[in-house]
């Protein structure tokens, strides 16, 4: 049995420059946040993952704001109320729904993460869940409970960071994986089968290969599928390939 060929969408896209204009709400009122901040940061947008697009400071966890209505790694879920309509025989009917938005910390760094394994300090911006009581209100979802099991995902070793379902070194700096995409793949693998692999084969073989876990492993490698097609590479049935540049 042959695995599937992955083929890209052509389809254009942008690259998003979409700064939140306020941080996210962090209380919520049965359960919901805020409606009005449903689109801040514009979740619609691809996430980038270009360097020069983003802050390049390595302290980050990420140097990319991230806003998706998919969840990414150490990312929090932010709950929405909202209506949509549906056309019931004649008639326009609206219904409650709910929305998520999934967002990252992007004031979250690496040392935060290695001073809680080590001390066990949680960062102020991490408060109590019900700061004054179970009646109280709620910090969510960004709370010392969830800040506990985001950090312990990791593991300290001799002053190292590892991910510790995978065992693999945490990444060092950012677009270390887009190197190992553009650069260190195609000189093991031909240019044909990489454009062929699904996103998530790419991403394996990329953190196999150097044995270094990444952020968004499987997003960055769909980023990276897409921006070459983007470049002009289609692959073609019959195992040929062109760049069009």
């Amino acid at each position: 049995m042959t695995a599937p060929i992955y083929e890209p969408s052509l389809a254009p896209y942008r690259e998003p420059h979409c700064l939140y204009t306020h941080a996210p709400s962090n209380r919520t009122v049965r359960g919901f946040h805020p409606a009005d901040e449903l689109m801040l940061g514009d979740p619609d947008l691809p996430r980038s993952y270009l360097g020069y697009d983003g802050r390049n400071a390595s302290a980050f966890v990420d140097n990319h704001q991230y806003t998706s209505w998919t969840s990414g790694d150490m990312t929090f879920p932010y709950f929405y109320e909202t209506e949509a309509e549906y056309l019931v025989g004649n008639e326009l009917v609206s219904y409650p729904v709910t929305k998520t938005v999934y967002r990252r910390d992007y004031d979250l760094t690496w040392q935060e993460i290695i001073g809680y394994l080590t001390n066990g300090i949680i960062p102020a911006r991490y408060p109590p869940k019900f700061p004054t009581g179970p009646l109280g209100p709620v910090n969510e979802p960004m709370n010392e409970e969830a800040f506990q099991r985001m950090v312990n995902r990791f593991v300290l070793h001799n002053g190292r960071l590892y991910e510790r379902g995978s065992g693999l070194l945490v990444q060092a700096r950012h677009q270390y994986a887009e190197y190992i995409t553009d650069v260190m793949l195609p000189h093991k693998f031909p240019i044909r089968s990489l454009a062929r692999m699904s996103p998530e084969h790419r991403a394996q073989v990329a953190s196999v290969a150097v044995g270094i876990w990444f952020l968004d492993a499987v997003p960055r490698a769909t980023f990276m599928l897409r921006r070459w097609s983007m470049m002009g590479y289609h692959p073609k049935p019959s195992g040929q390939y062109t760049f069009m540049y």
